[in-house]
């Protein structure tokens, strides 16, 4: 995976977790409509809404964790578009992460819980759906070694890394059952970060990662 705000050109390994497990949560909750005109007659979700956002930074902050956790806010909808209805319907997504098994499954009772907690004092229905769900990428020693050996034989430079990158990989689920090792190439300094809408990846990387990947097949089969 290339890596912005790193070295151009750089090999960067890690032992052990590369990158985080993450999961996507959608939170739904659901109230009743009423006429614009007649608020107390339904219920809206808005206040629950916003009480679940508010909270967030506050799970985060108020439980310890081992390690870095983080939820992001991705997405909300309440209600139609319309000002003649007042919503009876809301949705939140989030995105949680983590960089240790024990921390993820805590944040994701934690929200649950709070979410929970959010629509019984608001008497609104809650369901609770996770979606993209990814394990922690872990690398294995010998991977890491063997990504080593194929940078110094072709020259390339090698850094470890020191603590795991906060974004997740589907990788993790093949280092389940294989042994083996994700790196990153850096692609500059100055280059925008990930889903930034300037981004741009660096064509001149791909020469890079071939060599690399091209040492490695042929250092297995020597």
């Amino acid at each position: 995976h290339n890596l912005p705000k790193h070295n151009m050109g750089v090999v960067y390994g890690k032992k052990g977790v590369f990158c985080a497990a993450s999961t996507g949560l959608k939170v739904r909750l659901k109230g009743i409509t009423a006429h614009a005109s007649q608020p107390e007659t339904g219920r809206n979700p808005a206040l629950a809404t916003a009480q679940l956002i508010h909270c967030l930074d506050r799970i985060i902050e108020t439980n310890d964790f081992l390690s870095k956790t983080l939820i992001t806010l991705t997405h909300t909808q309440i209600g139609e578009k319309s000002f003649g209805v007042s919503a009876g319907e809301s949705e939140v997504w989030l995105t949680l992460r983590a960089h240790d098994k024990h921390d993820f499954d805590l944040l994701k009772m934690l929200i649950e819980r709070e979410a929970q907690f959010i629509g019984k004092q608001n008497e609104l229905d809650v369901t609770l759906d996770y979606h993209e769900s990814f394990d922690v990428t872990e690398n294995h020693s010998e991977g890491v070694d063997m990504v080593k050996l194929a940078a110094a034989a072709t020259k390339m430079p090698y850094l470890d890394m020191i603590t795991p990158n906060p974004w997740s990989e589907d990788f993790g689920l093949f280092l389940k059952t294989s042994k083996g090792a994700m790196f990153g190439l850096g692609s500059g300094q100055n280059t925008p970060d990930l889903h930034n809408p300037d981004y741009d990846f660096p064509d001149e990387l791909i020469e890079t990662g071939t060599k690399i990947f091209w040492e490695l097949i042929h250092s297995t089969h020597q």
